[in-house]
């Protein structure tokens, strides 16, 4: 059994409780080789898919919901266009599917991160091996909650 030490308290994980993504077939390969070699082949489950194809669990009684992402920043993807659409569609589907989430972006510090379109809590920086990036975390309130707090 797994369990989740959180403030305090004791969560025990189920399956499902934590997932990755990726669009490229050849990062999901990898990382679920990893899973399997660390031996939580029965806690994470990895799927191919578009950020914008990105979904919470179905449990809506989940004690707690955070999102951490590791979208491309010139290294994977190159520089240009598509890179501000993906970060823009990140926003989007953050915005609209997770709700009453916490989230972390990591990001190259050139990475378009001001076109999430959201406003950050907090932001450190840091390095991913050589390269210079920042941990970008943002809480995503509901609709209802940004209307009490007088936000659009």
């Amino acid at each position: 059994d797994y369990v989740l030490h959180l403030e305090g308290q004791v969560i025990p994980i189920e399956k499902g409780r934590f997932f990755g993504s990726d669009v490229d077939g050849r990062m999901i390969d990898i990382a679920g080789k990893n899973v399997t070699k660390a031996g939580f082949e029965t806690v994470i489950d990895i799927k191919q898919c578009s950020v914008g194809d990105v979904k919470p669990a179905d449990d809506e009684t989940a004690p707690y919901r955070l999102v951490v992402c590791n979208p491309p920043y010139g290294e994977r993807m190159g520089k240009g266009d598509g890179l501000d659409e993906l970060y823009r569609q990140l926003g989007q589907t953050l915005r609209s599917r997770f709700p009453e989430t916490r989230c972390g972006v990591l990001a190259g510090e050139t990475a378009p991160i001001k076109v999430i379109g959201l406003k950050s809590n907090r932001r450190t920086a840091l390095r991913n091996g050589s390269i210079p990036c920042h941990l970008v975390e943002y809480e995503i309130f509901s609709h209802e909650r940004r209307r009490e707090q007088g936000s659009p």
